[in-house]
């Protein structure tokens, strides 16, 4: 896919757009991994109404305030240095 110079971005199609990626095939999957980096990104995209995409989220913290990912975050500490360099955490919680 080239650049799309001078076009906005909500104006391009979804890449990979489904029939490239195989998903028109009545098996065909596609994976995609990573992270909110802004509400315009590809995830964002991905999930956004009528895409056909199925999305799962994990969130940082769990609807009790607990970290869900503990080998990378594993005090409450290593928690606030993250909220310190991007930015609130919702609920800012407790790591296991």
């Amino acid at each position: 896919m080239g650049t799309h110079e001078g076009e906005p971005r909500q104006d391009r199609p979804l890449a990979p757009q489904r029939d490239h990626a195989g998903l028109g095939r009545p098996k065909g999957k596609l994976v995609v991994i990573g992270n909110l980096l802004h509400m315009d990104a590809l995830l964002s995209r991905l999930r956004a109404p009528g895409t056909g995409f199925k999305v799962l989220e994990f969130p940082l913290l769990d609807k009790d305030g607990i970290c869900t990912w503990p080998a990378m975050y594993p005090t409450e500490q290593s928690l606030k240095d993250k909220e310190r360099d991007m930015g609130a955490i919702r609920g800012s919680g407790k790591c296991s």
